[in-house]
């Protein structure tokens, strides 16, 4: 029995072979595609549970309900982990994490990378897989040094036996010799924590003074809640640690005449669940957006949507035919679950075909596909099994269960006498074409509206220059000033040199990957300040031209600058009230007082409103150290100039690699997510608008076909062949027309959504999805143009020649 249904399926499709391969290749191409939209959504998803403990493990956050709104932040003070450790019940575990970058030194050579502070329960709290050592003991010592395998490869040249050798870090301007106790896998590319090398908290620079310090939130702080232990059960006892030892915040907030809605403390120690963090765009904003990985599901299921329409209305369209030989097997005894099982056998042998088709299609994407998303997504993940198996039942049964159930419906009887029963059977046809455009239509808008906002976000004016400045990180162990006043002399002579200067932050995302950024508060006159920090040398405001639009800048002719003089925003001095604002005295640590007013501008990435700034100047030894050198370069002979800077680099700090950036191309890394959402949307846009357009062709095949004699006889009659055309296009490309209808509020609710994550974004235009809508109507009346154009000049004898 099996055998026989999989012949008459092979003859089918071998009789059909233009429907059959549109539909296979169709189903190919739509499955490879939602394959690794699937796989890339999963491993999304997967983010953070391969930890065993990963349910019970929690972030810790500070909420704040202050008269400016509520904030929420990650960043804790050094003293509260052991108080947690001791006091909180049902907390089995507290560990802290803080990261940075050292300099290691070994044999002679420096090698830059980064580190990572924490305690010793890290490794039993944390599922990371140890290549050597013991989870219970590795940071045992406090000179403990865990190295990431390429790490230890990079030191030693090997990540087996090197337990116990010794290596010079330098981070912070502290000098510690760290003996390796162990050697971790990788970084799993579905963690949140990433690391080089690991060590004791203790190590951390200025350890010491923020042991008892509350005001200093610097790290952040994971908690392993007690199996059975509810997370809001803990919550209550950290309430009481909160009001305990935040009472000075506490107070300063209350005294603001702040309330919280509730009429709960303004301040409150909460939990955010590991497996949250990937997707945390409020409390640090190191994720991603949720709507990115249900994006790619949709997509998929859209694409999958589309080849699945063409399935059914080609199956269905070619039912005629089908009907004959369903009432010849009905007559032979075949019942209607067998007729069933048979047409279902079909799909689901076109379903697999398509997938084997499909699984090739993503290995050939695959490298590239993974280069755009910095994945690893492998054809052999176990997660592959889960999205092909969605993917064959969802295009075998659903897209060939309805055609399976319609055919198996006519009746023998009347089938033979040439009657199917089905009455207008263009009813469903045009439904499913135009949930087909209307698909297409969504994904062309979304990806117009999502290139307007990506090109806006790259093109915005930032308030200052970001053209030509060349943005180069300082080592750890490089003495900045040094660095910098070298560098200065180095390059007098350049005439292509502008001007030289530093800072703490960077602009945007360098190649160095790090992003630093610090937010400071002080009380006066009774109310509490904050403000973004950012320590900078002379020559900082002249170096990316930002403007002032009160007082002056740092200079050297005013000695007291570096210790007492201050540069705000205007952001800063609103939040300070009415001016003049120049020689207004902050009461900070220490005191500062204002010189100058900055134009605000973007040090942040769009997506955030511009916050108070200020900046400061360096001192020897303070605790914001100059972590990069900014050089305004001429637009004349970039690449000569570039080769000029880095000889005076290596002059400067050989052993240092020289990792210099463009500010223009560091602030567009900041939206990547976006750039990779483009790219992805123009993608599934092309196949969509590609398959809508191969199912209706084959669909035009198949009206044309039944309607020959019809045509015939209207050119016997005089009938032109524009008219011809315009009589089978017409029907289409009306429920094109009314694609666009159904599609345009669609796209404009899901991209007015998307877009309210920015602070600043486009105003959407409704001449966005006119412009979708006439390229879908220009697509589809070509592809019905090639079929029909030919039945119109057909010769009508050939047609009326059986009448």
């Amino acid at each position: 029995m099996l055998r026989n249904y999989l012949k008459v399926a092979l003859r089918n499709l071998w009789k059909h072979k233009l429907f059959s391969g549109i539909n296979i290749f169709g189903l190919g191409a739509a499955t490879g595609a939602s394959l690794l939209l699937l796989l890339a959504a999963l491993q999304q998803f997967s983010f953070d549970r391969f930890h065993e403990n990963g349910g019970h493990i929690y972030r810790a956050y500070l909420e704040s309900y202050r008269a400016r709104g509520l904030e929420r932040s990650a960043n804790m003070p050094t003293p509260l982990q052991p108080i947690v450790q001791e006091e909180a019940r049902g907390v089995e575990r507290a560990v802290r994490w803080r990261g940075g970058g050292a300099t290691v030194e070994y044999q002679g050579e420096r090698f830059q990378t980064g580190i990572r502070y924490t305690d010793p329960d890290f490794f039993e709290m944390f599922s990371f897989g140890l290549l050597e050592g013991d989870p219970a003991r590795v940071l045992e010592l406090p000179n403990s040094l865990v190295l990431s395998e390429s790490e230890a490869v990079k030191f030693f040249g090997t990540a087996r036996g090197v337990v116990g050798r010794e290596l010079k870090v330098l981070a912070g301007g502290e000098l510690k010799n760290l003996q390796v106790t162990g050697v971790v896998e990788n970084k799993p590319h579905t963690s949140s924590l990433g690391y080089e090398m690991i060590t004791r908290y203790e190590n951390t620079p200025g350890y010491v003074s923020d042991a008892g310090n509350w005001d200093n939130h610097n790290h952040l702080l994971f908690l392993q809640v007690k199996g059975g232990e509810r997370p809001e059960s803990v919550e209550r006892h950290l309430a009481a640690i909160a009001q305990k030892y935040f009472s000075n915040t506490i107070e300063q907030i209350e005294r603001e005449g702040a309330s919280a809605p509730d009429g709960g403390p303004v301040l409150r120690l909460r939990l955010q669940p590991l497996y949250d963090l990937h997707f945390d765009r409020d409390i640090s904003r190191d994720g991603i957006s949720r709507a990115f990985p249900i994006g790619l599901v949709i997509g998929a299921l859209f694409i999958l949507g589309i080849a699945g329409i063409n399935f059914v209305n080609l199956t269905l369209g070619s039912s005629i035919t089908r009907a004959r030989e369903v009432g010849v097997r009905k007559v032979l005894g075949a019942n209607r679950r067998q007729l069933v099982a048979q047409f279902w056998g079909e799909a689901l042998l076109v379903a697999g075909m398509a997938l084997v088709l499909g699984l090739g299609v993503c290995q050939v994407v695959l490298p590239e596909f993974n280069a755009l998303f910095r994945s690893d997504i492998e054809l052999n993940s176990p997660h592959l099994f889960l999205a092909a198996g969605f993917v064959v039942l969802a295009v075998g049964l659903l897209g060939g269960g309805y055609p399976a159930l319609a055919l198996s419906r006519f009746q023998a009887a009347a089938v033979l006498k040439g009657d199917t029963g089905v009455q207008r059977p263009g009813r469903l046809r045009n439904l499913l074409v135009l949930a087909q455009f209307a698909i297409s239509v969504l994904l062309i808008s979304c990806t117009i509206i999502i290139g307007q906002q990506l090109q806006y976000l790259r093109h915005k004016p930032l308030g200052f220059n970001k053209e030509e400045v060349v943005s180069v990180p300082l080592a750890q162990g490089l003495d900045a000033a040094q660095v910098l006043e070298r560098l200065r002399n180095g390059l007098a002579g350049n005439p292509r040199v502008k001007s030289i200067s530093a800072g703490y932050n960077n602009f945007g995302l360098g190649k160095d990957g790090s992003i630093y950024t610090s937010v400071i508060s002080f009380t006066q006159e009774g109310r509490e300040y904050y403000t973004h920090l950012q320590v900078a040398d002379f020559g900082f405001t002249e170096a990316l031209e930002i403007p002032l639009v009160e007082g002056r800048s740092f200079s050297r002719e005013h000695p007291t600058d570096t210790a007492r003089a201050i540069l705000i925003n205007e952001a800063f001095a609103r939040q300070l009230g009415k001016g003049p604002h120049v020689g207004k005295v902050l009461q900070m640590d220490p005191p500062r007082e204002v010189a100058g007013v900055m134009k605000d501008f973007h040090f942040q990435s769009l997506e955030r409103p511009i916050e108070p700034l200020s900046v400061v100047l360096a001192r020897p030894g303070g605790d914001f150290p100059m972590n990069y050198i900014f050089v305004r370069i001429s637009p004349d002979e970039v690449p000569a100039t570039m080769q000029a800077i880095e000889g005076a680099w290596k002059n400067i700090a050989p052993k240092t690699p020289f990792i210099a950036s463009f500010l223009n191309e560091n602030t567009n890394r900041l939206y990547r997510v976006e750039e990779v959402m483009g790219q992805l949307f123009m993608a599934a846009a092309l196949l969509a608008i590609l398959l809508s357009c191969m199912g209706l062709f084959g669909i035009a095949v198949l009206a044309i076909g039944q309607r020959t004699r019809e045509i015939g006889i209207r050119k016997v009659l005089g009938a032109s062949v524009a008219a011809i055309v315009a009589l089978l296009s017409r029907d289409f490309l009306r429920m094109v027309a009314l694609a666009i209808l159904v599609a345009a509020p669609l796209a404009w609710l899901a991209m007015r959504a998307w877009l309210k994550n920015y602070a600043y974004r486009i105003d959407i235009q409704w001449w966005v999805f006119l412009l979708a809508g006439a390229l879908a109507v220009l697509i589809a009346f070509l592809t019905l143009s090639l079929q029909s154009v030919r039945a119109a000049r057909g010769n009508p004898v050939e047609a009326l020649r059986s009448e």
